[in-house]
């Protein structure tokens, strides 16, 4: 699974250009950092090689630096989902679908549902699912 970058998201969905332009203390972000982007990438070489701590730590990261970017906070809730660590997967998922531009039927839902149901958050699952 490789990290998603910021910026393709409202193009990836035909949405004009300017849609998928955040700002941020008077700053327009329209994609990641070129820090965040190699953090990112380094973490999923480490996730590759079964090194999740220090994966989560360059996720972590990744996230302090732009937590305006919905994928800081997917990338974050796909490790835990892997690691099965549950709360964290749910509570990163949560983060990340509140920064997105449609509620439901992303792939953000579909981390949060697959935590929800292991947490069996049945209200917060139906919503994931719907």
């Amino acid at each position: 699974m490789r990290p998603r970058a910021g910026w393709s998201r409202a193009e990836g969905h035909g949405a004009n250009r300017q849609a998928g332009i955040v700002k941020i203390f008077g700053k327009v972000r329209n994609r990641p950092s070129a820090s965040w982007r190699q953090a990112t990438d380094r973490a999923f070489t480490l996730i590759g090689d079964g090194r999740y701590e220090d994966a989560g730590a360059l996720l972590t990261r990744a996230a302090d630096m732009e937590p305006w970017i919905s994928e800081s906070w997917f990338n974050l809730a796909l490790l835990h989902k892997f690691r099965h660590d549950w709360e964290q997967a749910r509570t990163a998922g949560l983060r990340a679908v509140a920064l997105l531009d449609r509620d439901a039927g992303a792939p953000d839902w579909w981390n949060v549902g697959i935590a929800a149901t292991a947490l069996q958050d049945w209200p917060l699952a139906r919503r994931a699912w719907q």
